[in-house]
Order: structure tokens, then sequence, then C-alpha cells
């Protein structure tokens, strides 16, 4: 995916974190962040740029207030398994592929499987989004409820506090 202008060009807003790194921000904040009633209270970030300036891969643990913490991480560079973990004091719990998802896998703390939760297959993951939004329109709204405005704008705020931790600016950016 390195080699594609759309990830690379800082003038198209390329790098890791825009372009694959809102999916693991998105999965963090459902699973454990705001739809949890958490409050973020700071983060800690790093990245390695690409030769173009952008990021080519990062990471950044997010802190709640609460003492939960999650971290997310993205590259360009490499292929991950777009695995989502999320572990518990009593267990754990296992997305496979939180872009498009396949499965839930509920474990125990001593690895042994609780419940498997069969997601429905999937031409792409977006068909819910249109959908959602469709029905939305239908019925006169200008948001749907599976993910408000706020959710959508909380998120870009922190990648764009993410990208201001790292000093990335874009060049259409003032």
């Amino acid at each position: 995916v390195s080699g594609k202008a759309r990830m690379t060009d800082p003038a198209c807003a390329g790098g890791a974190l825009l372009d694959v790194g809102v999916y693991p921000l998105n999965f963090l904040d459902m699973a454990v962040g705001a739809d949890h009633g958490r409050t973020l209270d700071h983060f800690d970030t790093s990245m390695v740029p690409a030769e173009t300036g952008v990021d080519a891969q990062n990471s950044t643990t997010l802190y709640y207030s609460d003492g939960t913490m999650a971290v997310s991480t993205s590259s360009m560079l490499v292929s991950s398994d777009r695995g989502g973990y999320v572990w518990g004091t009593e267990g754990y719990l296992v997305v496979t592929n939180i872009n498009n998802p396949e499965s839930i896998d509920i474990y125990d703390n001593a690895h042994k499987p609780v419940r498997s939760i069969a997601v429905p297959p999937q031409l792409t993951g977006y068909e819910y989004e249109v959908a959602d939004a469709a029905n939305a329109l239908l019925d006169g709204k200008i948001e749907c409820e599976a993910m408000p405005h706020a959710d959508t704008i909380r998120i870009m705020e922190l990648m764009d506090a993410i990208r201001d931790r790292w000093g990335l600016k874009f060049p259409f950016e003032s």
C-alpha cells in the first residue's frame, strides 16, 4: 500500500493514521472509550515517517480518566491481522478483522473459549453504513444513531491532535 499516492503524498493527506489508523481508533472508542462513558485523559504517540514526510507507521496509547489504557497501531509498511483485542479482569475477546468483522470470540482468563459470535457475511462492511445512512435520510434525519456526528468529530479531533504531537502538517493546512 505504501506505493499509492493517497497513502504517501502529503498533498493528499497521506499516511497510515488517516488511511488505516482510523479503524483501530474507532474500534477502541467503541470497545472501551466514549461508548462506555470513559473520558480520554491523555495519550502518548510515536511514528516513523515515510520519505515524503507522512507517517509510515505509528502507535498511540490512549489513557482514560478511570485508568483504562488502549493501544492503537497502524502501518502502510506491513500487513496486520486487522484484529481487535480487549483484555479485562475476567478474560478477553478477539474481533477478527475490525475493518469488516467476521467473528467475535470470547475467552476466559485460562484462555478457554466461552462464546463465539458469528457475524453475518458482508461484502465490504460499508453496506451497513450505506443502509443506515439511507434509512436516516428516509426518516428525515441528518445523522445516523449508530455513528453520530459527535463521534466522527471526536475521532477526527483525536487524529488531528496525534498529528499535531508528531508535528505533521499537510501543505494545505495553515
